[in-house]
């Protein structure tokens, strides 16, 4: 678990050793730490305590040892000493002043280690090391309770490279970056799953997703090279060129009316990510594995379950036997059972009653042609539809339908949806509302072949009081009570039709 620490004016970052997955990173620290005064070598909890290297204090130096007894001494040891005895002396005692400096500036570097080590590590431990004084006891416990064994250690990496041969959901860059750490980890237990080229091609097919022109041109030049018995490029320099290039050749936000829209975004805010993160770690862990409330859980018949999802004989037992029993996680089971049947049969008879009634479209806009804008429209669409369309889109948007607050025209990018189409046209669109799924029609609907995806213009249902909700991500009319429309915000977009 990374954490921040403040030496002077600079601010660290550090990690707390929790888990034992949290080990690498920290031994890695506490030996850089100690390295920089020359300690690993009494600390290094590999070695066996006989192998240590030892801090020992240096002796003192006694006159005595320095002069030979005659019969005219007087017994004062400095005053009897010849004049060469005297400077061997005084030799010897600058030698052991600088030597005691040495040991005091190691001595306080140790302890300071010693301290830090109790520092670094998550409150629920600090029980392990309480009966050790030394550093190299405390490292010798916390290793044998928290450091993964050979074998965990390496099917833990498998597991992190394996997930990274699929295409990121979210942010890129991270992604990039967790290639080279998650690499590394694996070049050093000495897996070899990464060598080269083999990491190098797990990494080109798992952008093939992303860009399958540059992953196909870095695949045939690594054939290429490996047919000539020439050095390949090394997985650092595909992944700082493939960055190089993702980042100029991706789609960038436009700030004029409609075409804001555009603005694809390829990665979700850092901290919409985080805010995710801490809400999902604050949901109690489920039966099935998950980290949802039992109201949430599909073996408990909760909605969103993917096409053709089966449960696990082994898990469904395991919540038959719960439910079964008289526990307060079982009555909790059976409630949420109840809550999400009783969900399904309410939805089942909106939908029922939806269908029955009128098939009319709902009116979206104000049925008025804006013929002095339309044409400046047009052209603009056009050109800009040709603009974008060496750009890098993301397929998902392509035939959904975006509402755009800037916008005063309505636009298709394809005629499945148009009646009477000619150049302007009407649309009928399935949206979300309150009360199920119900139809809307959209008048005079600009058709470009192209388009990059489909826009709704707000300004033209103002005039009827239909008015936008970002924080409830819902249309309403007139009223804020009458919500005409449940907004889909995705990838920085309010989507207004249902999938």
């Amino acid at each position: 678990m990374p954490t921040t620490e403040l030496d002077g004016l600079v601010t660290r970052t550090t990690v707390i050793l929790e888990k034992p997955a949290d080990w690498e990173e920290w031994i890695f620290l506490r030996k850089d730490s100690a390295n920089r005064n020359h300690l690993w070598p009494m600390v290094n909890p590999d070695l066996d305590e006989e192998a240590l290297e030892q801090l020992e204090e240096p002796e003192p130096v006694i006159p005595e040892q320095y002069h030979e007894v005659t019969e005219q001494d007087t017994g004062v040891v400095l005053r009897d000493m010849t004049t060469e005895e005297f400077q061997r002396y005084q030799q010897a005692e600058r030698g052991y002043d600088r030597a005691l400096a040495r040991y005091t500036v190691k001595r306080k570097a140790l302890d300071d280690f010693t301290q830090e080590i109790g520092r670094t590590i998550s409150r629920r431990h600090i029980h392990l090391i309480q009966s050790d004084d030394t550093a190299y006891a405390r490292l010798k416990r916390l290793k044998k309770h928290l450091c993964p064994s050979t074998a965990e250690r390496e099917l833990q990496l498998l597991t992190k490279y394996r997930q990274l041969q699929s295409r990121p959901r979210n942010n890129i860059d991270t992604w990039l970056d967790e290639w080279l750490h998650v690499v590394r980890l694996c070049e050093a237990a000495n897996l070899p799953d990464v060598t080269s080229p083999r990491a190098q091609r797990d990494f080109l097919l798992a952008v093939k997703g992303l860009d399958d022109t540059w992953a196909t041109t870095q695949q045939a030049n690594l054939f290429e090279a490996q047919i000539q018995g020439q050095s390949v490029k090394s997985l650092d320099d595909l992944i700082a060129q493939f960055t190089m290039y993702w980042r100029s050749t991706r789609p960038v936000a436009s700030s004029h009316g409609t075409f804001a829209t555009l603005g694809i975004s390829q990665d979700e805010p850092q901290a919409t990510e985080n805010k995710d993160k801490r809400e999902q770690d604050k949901k109690p862990k489920c039966v099935c594995g998950l980290n949802h409330r039992f109201k949430d859980c599909w073996y408990l018949g909760a909605k969103g379950k993917p096409q053709g999802w089966t449960p696990k004989p082994e898990i469904q037992e395991q919540f038959d036997k719960a439910m079964a029993s008289r526990s307060t996680f079982g009555a909790a089971m059976k409630a949420a059972l109840k809550a999400n049947t009783n969900a399904v049969k309410a939805r089942d008879h909106a939908g029922t009653e939806a269908s029955a009634a009128s098939t009319a479209p709902r009116q979206f806009d104000d049925h008025t042609p804006t013929f002095d804008t339309l044409n400046s429209h047009v052209s603009q669409l056009t050109m800009s539809s040709d603009c974008a369309s060496e750009q890098t889109v993301k397929p998902s948007l392509i035939n959904r339908w975006i509402l755009d607050p800037g916008s005063n025209t309505h636009v298709t990018n394809s005629r499945a949806y148009e009646l009477l189409i000619h150049e302007w046209g009407d649309v009928i669109l399935l949206i979300n509302t309150p009360r199920g799924t119900e139809q809307i029609e959209l008048t005079y609907v600009a058709y470009v072949p192209g388009f990059l995806t489909n826009v709704v213009g707000l300004s033209r249902c103002r005039s009827i009081g239909i008015h936008f909700d970002s924080g409830r991500d819902c249309l309403y009319q007139k009223s804020w009570k009458n919500v005409v429309c449940k907004l889909n915000y995705t990838g920085g977009h309010w989507l207004i039709d249902a999938e």
